[in-house]
């Protein structure tokens, strides 16, 4: 019998997800060196066996944006599409396993929202012999709490997605919630909305730098969110409320930063970087690698970056939320009690963003 060589699996979706990998490899909590990761296309296999080491095997995920809407607008050409794209991750999951023999594995998840990861798990429980499967701290989902609305789409989901998809997709909210976790890694063990006896919930180091001085610092951060690409508005929306944000920076003297998320089309970015002298910041590294006590100001929307901002200590009166809603849960409202929050499509944006402009 050949030798179980690979017994960490990990997949990585975004660069912060690595990152959060590479932080407990270095720790000794695991060692990623002869790990599989499964990579998302904006992941680089060069990069992760940079961080994590050469031997680690590495395969693109075949990824495909699946959303209820695009198969609502045409069921008859889209539903058999969904279902043969879903037996091909699970087809491809099963034998990149198979292939390097393995049998007794560790699983390594950011989050079990998507569909591939969804089928990794289905697989890994129904012919693997599990030891453990953990899920890392990637952002604000795993700090939120479920809605009735939640609750509801759960149960639609266990009902409606065997006959679309073949399988059985689990609706998720809260991250890290998934009854085959049996580890938890986060870096803010007290706000975690949900606990089980069943579970290990470890925290993460903490990485503090000492406090800088950003005041008289004319340089603003922007970390935009994929809101057209989520659905929540049209890129032209996204644009002319950006463009109205952009031009009252600018107007004050201030120099603009445009840290894009990973899964934005930056191309909707290209008129407001030009109009406005924008340094632009590529989307293909985390945004957690950046001294954010280069900039006197950071201004997102809704980011996940705020819990590194926190951590590290930047000053949180210069520090501006701009989001659909007042949609924050206990640990952001904790945070940012002295914050300064903006609706992004309130009537009054022009009025609400000069009343906070440092």
């Amino acid at each position: 019998m050949k030798e179980n060589k690979y017994r960490e699996i990990a997949v990585i979706l975004t660069p912060f997800q690595l990152m959060q990998l590479e932080l407990l490899h270095k720790q000794g909590e695991v060692d990623l060196s002869k790990a599989i990761c499964f990579l998302s296309p904006i992941i680089s296999s060069n990069e992760v066996q940079r961080v994590l080491g050469a031997d680690v095997l590495c395969y693109e995920i075949p990824w495909v944006d699946i959303r209820f809407t695009t198969i609502i607008k045409n069921p008859f050409l889209e539903v058999p599409k969904h279902r043969k794209l879903i037996a091909n991750f699970k087809e491809f999951a099963q034998k990149t396993l198979s292939d390097n023999n393995v049998q007794e594995l560790t699983l390594w998840l950011g989050t079990e929202k998507d569909i591939f990861t969804q089928s990794l798990m289905n697989i890994s429980l129904q012919d693997f012999i599990i030891k453990d499967v953990c899920a890392i701290d990637e952002g604000l989902g795993f700090y939120g709490t479920s809605s009735m609305k939640d609750y509801f789409m759960k149960l639609l989901y266990v009902l409606i997605t065997p006959l679309i998809f073949g399988q059985k997709i689990y609706y998720t909210s809260v991250l890290g919630s998934h009854s085959m976790f049996t580890k938890v890694y986060a870096r803010f063990l007290d706000y975690l909305p949900y606990k089980r006896s069943s579970v290990e919930y470890i925290e993460l180091s903490p990485i503090v730098e000492s406090g800088k001085n950003v005041e008289n610092n004319k340089n603003v951060l922007f970390f935009t969110s994929p809101l057209a690409e989520d659905g929540h508005c049209s890129e032209s929306e996204e644009a002319n409320r950006l463009d109205t944000i952009f031009k009252l920076f600018s107007e004050k003297g201030y120099t603009l930063y445009l840290k894009p998320h990973p899964r934005e089309n930056v191309t909707k970015y290209n008129g407001l970087i030009d109009n406005y002298s924008v340094e632009y910041l590529s989307k293909e590294y985390s945004a957690e690698k950046l001294d954010y006590f280069s900039f006197g100001s950071v201004v997102h929307f809704g980011s996940s970056v705020i819990l590194d901002l926190y951590q590290k200590k930047y000053p949180l009166e210069r520090m501006i939320t701009i989001d659909m809603e007042y949609n924050y849960h206990q640990l952001t409202q904790s945070m940012f009690e002295k914050g300064q929050y903006i609706r992004l499509f309130s009537n009054e944006l022009e009025k609400e963003i000069r009343e906070v402009l440092l």
